[in-house]
């Protein structure tokens, strides 16, 4: 697992747009329990064929098949997440934040600090 998470960090920050590296749309093969819940973490398989994961469901059972985006170049994948996370400000958070640091404090410690009541 090591690996997998040097691999993918090895891509923060990097520009991709001169590399393989794309975002791509896979179907991914979980095997489940009795009850259709999906048991394996990470997925048994990636497959962009579908003529391939309907062979699977097939010959398998206890399967579920999700499709999934990920980043590939086309060796390897890293699941993104499908709901959409908005990124914070963290500017706005730090000031935020120190304002209520700063609300706990007395006048007469904000005194101290240099901080104007």
């Amino acid at each position: 697992m090591e690996g997998k998470i040097a691999k993918l960090q090895s891509l923060i920050g990097r520009d991709l747009s001169g590399e393989m590296w794309k975002v791509d749309e896979f179907i991914a093969v979980y095997a489940t329990d009795h009850d259709g819940r999906p048991q394996s973490k990470p997925p048994k398989g990636l497959y962009r064929d579908k003529s391939v994961v309907n062979a699977i469901r097939q010959q398998e059972t206890y399967i579920c098949l999700i499709p999934v985006l990920v980043l590939s170049n086309g060796i390897q994948a890293f699941v993104l997440n499908p709901e959409p996370i908005d990124v914070c400000n963290d500017e706005a958070k730090k000031l935020e934040l120190r304002e209520k640091a700063l609300a706990k404090l007395s006048p007469e410690e904000r005194a101290i600090l240099g901080f104007k009541p």
